[in-house]
């Protein structure tokens, strides 16, 4: 739940939100989980890239403007970056049910008692990995 609580903190402390940019290889490779993450956010992806590689892409766009090769983000979009994109929309019924989970993660981990709980697991697993394999039954292989 990540990415709904650095825009819930930018929103609360008055930082303008502008364009969602999904530019990875998640992009291309992976629609449903681009989808999810428009619909968790609630806000559209205009410009996802179809390309492959696009986060190598990206980090030869960030190298060209380092060496001057470009004049800056702009020119070095235009001349290495996708030339096919399409936007995503969120879906209003999905953003709702995500909303909604959000709000009860937030008010769960707002709890000592059940953040306790959820990290107690990382104390017993330490311990469980010394104990000895259950032995092998006659006829079983």
């Amino acid at each position: 739940m990540g990415a709904p609580s650095v825009l819930q903190l930018f929103q609360e402390e008055g930082f303008p939100l502008g364009t969602v940019i999904l530019a990875s290889g998640m992009a291309q490779g992976n629609p449903l989980l681009v989808q999810i993450l428009v619909d968790v956010l609630g806000r559209p992806a205009p410009q996802v890239p179809r390309m492959a590689q696009a986060t190598a892409v990206g980090a030869a766009i960030h190298g060209a403007v380092a060496a001057g090769v470009v004049d800056g983000y702009r020119e070095a979009a235009a001349r290495f970056g996708a030339r096919i994109v399409r936007t995503v929309e969120p879906r209003p019924a999905h953003t709702a049910i995500y909303d909604d989970l959000y709000k009860q993660y937030s008010a769960l981990s707002k709890s000592h008692l059940i953040r306790r709980a959820m990290h107690e697991p990382n104390r017993i697993s330490p311990a469980a990995k010394s104990l000895e394999p259950m032995p092998e039954q006659e006829g079983e292989s």
